[in-house]
C-alpha cells in the first residue's frame, strides 16, 4: 500500500514517520518511535507496510505526488535560454517549498 489509499491514523503516521526519517536518518530511523508518535501498532502499520523500507518509500511517493500537484495548478511560463530556465526552476522550486 502507498499513502496514495486512505486509512486511519494515516495523517499521523505520515508526520511521525517525516519527522523520524528527518531527525534521525533512514537507518536510525525507529519503527517503534514512529509508531508511538502516529498512536498506532505495529499490527497496524505491517497491515499497510511490508517494513520501514516500504514505509519510506511510500513516503517519498507521497511528496513527489505532492510536487507534481502543485506543478501541474502552477505551469511555468515559457522562457529561452539555460539561465533563465534555471532561475524558473529555482523560484518554482522555491514556491513550491
Amino acid at each position: 500500500m502507498t499513502f496514495r489509499g486512505q486509512f486511519d491514523h494515516r495523517d499521523h503516521l505520515l508526520a511521525a514517520a517525516i519527522d523520524e526519517f528527518t531527525l534521525k536518518g533512514y537507518d536510525a530511523a525507529s519503527i517503534n518511535t514512529i509508531l508511538a508518535a502516529a498512536a498506532m501498532s505495529k499490527g497496524q502499520l505491517y497491515h499497510h507496510f511490508r517494513n520501514k523500507e516500504a514505509l519510506y518509500l511510500a513516503i517519498i511517493e507521497w511528496m513527489i505526488d505532492r510536487k507534481l500537484d502543485w506543478l501541474q495548478s502552477h505551469p511555468p511560463q515559457p522562457v529561452e535560454g539555460f539561465m533563465p530556465t534555471l532561475r524558473a526552476q529555482i523560484v518554482a522550486a522555491a514556491e513550491f517549498a
